[in-house]
């Protein structure tokens, strides 16, 4: 059970980022093959912070992502190009929230 518990923890993760680690987390996570499920919560984000999750729609393996950047602070570069997910050839399904930016 312990085993099991294990592998889907890491095949499903919900992390937190803001400005200072977005690049990093998005350059870990695009290494690693077990992840399928990935909800973010980013808070500050700035433009080029939201143009590092987008960096994510290429990992071949994610069919779900989730992201809530609500209050952070994008601008319309960011928005578009957080666009871009919605081609990400694996994910299946998007959520994305830009409530209060």
């Amino acid at each position: 059970c312990h085993q099991t518990w294990s592998i889907l923890q890491r095949r499903h993760l919900s992390l937190n980022t803001n400005s200072s680690n977005v690049q990093q987390m998005a350059a870990l996570l695009h290494g690693d093959p077990r992840v399928r499920t990935l909800a973010v919560k980013g808070t500050g984000l700035s433009a080029e912070g939201a143009q590092a999750l987008v960096t994510l729609s290429t990992v071949p393996w994610m069919t779900t992502l989730t992201l809530d950047l609500a209050g952070s602070r994008i601008g319309d570069a960011g928005a578009q190009a957080l666009a871009a997910l919605k081609d990400a050839p694996s994910v299946t399904a998007l959520d994305l929230s830009l409530v209060n930016n």
